[in-house]
């Protein structure tokens, strides 16, 4: 009986192998099984240090992971890298911060001019969602001259002007 349901088996593995190979799984051998398991590793921890930036980027700048990779993700649709976009937001968030516990008051004298306010967190932070709705807002009731005029005055990236342009609401 042992020996009957072993020559099954055997002849089960036997005819497996024909479309295997034909697949290219027993093509690849030991060497290319190692390869593809580092591949999938190497991206997996990739992923990860990605995740792990970008959730610490998003606290830093008192946003939600989820409103901040939303952010990042249209200012890369727009043709912004993923580091240029980061550190626009980073580079608002300073500056509105900054102005609205009176360590910039060039900044917020320039918001104030056109009836944008810096709204805080309940952390008391700038809540850089809210202002970049507000610039939206009014960027698109300017020439791109007075946009692109402001923007730099503001010292805000190049990137984010991309962005406010591209973006409706």
């Amino acid at each position: 009986v042992l020996a009957r349901h072993a020559r099954s088996g055997v002849q089960f593995m036997g005819d497996l192998v024909p479309p295997l190979k034909m697949v290219g799984g027993l093509t690849l051998g030991l060497g290319g099984a190692a390869a593809a398991v580092n591949i999938v590793r190497n991206n997996l921890t990739e992923f990860a240090n990605a995740g792990y930036r970008i959730d610490t980027v998003a606290r830093n700048v008192s946003m939600t992971a989820g409103a901040f990779q939303e952010l990042t993700g249209a200012m890369i649709e727009n043709g912004t890298t993923r580091e240029s976009a980061e550190s626009s937001i980073v580079g608002i968030f300073d500056k509105a911060n900054d102005a609205a516990h009176a360590r910039n008051d060039y900044f917020l004298a320039l918001l104030k001019e056109k009836k944008i306010g810096i709204s805080e967190t309940k952390e008391g932070l700038a809540d850089v969602t809210k202002l970049i709705n507000d610039l939206n807002r009014v960027i698109n009731t300017m020439s791109s001259g007075e946009q692109a005029l402001f923007i730099q005055n503001l010292g805000l990236s190049p990137e984010l002007l991309s962005y406010l342009r591209n973006t409706t609401s």
